[in-house]
């Protein structure tokens, strides 16, 4: 079971980990109008903040099929299995 608190932690943390990535060593941010700057990222910066906002919007449905398969009585070892795969893949398309 600490596996899936685990999983479950690491991928709260999954749109940080982007919008760190998108805003470390950025010229030109503020903190007033930061919507404009963010829009005139280009190249790796630019899809780490598309990764961000993939991460906050893909969260929910996230956690809402770990816990659907947990209560219905998957198989633990395969949700775990699966919740793995899901943030290596979406650590994947931050970089």
């Amino acid at each position: 079971m600490l596996g899936f608190k685990i999983g479950l932690v690491v991928a709260a943390f999954l749109p940080w980990l982007a919008a760190i990535c998108a805003k470390a060593g950025g010229a030109g941010f503020t903190n007033h109008e930061p919507r404009p700057w963010r829009a005139s990222l280009s190249g790796w910066r630019g899809r780490a903040n598309a990764a961000q906002a993939n991460a906050f919007e893909a969260r929910p449905f996230f956690y809402a099929a770990v816990l659907l398969a947990l209560w219905s009585g998957a198989d633990a070892l395969r949700v775990q299995s699966l919740m793995i795969y899901w943030i290596v893949i979406s650590s994947a398309g931050t970089h």
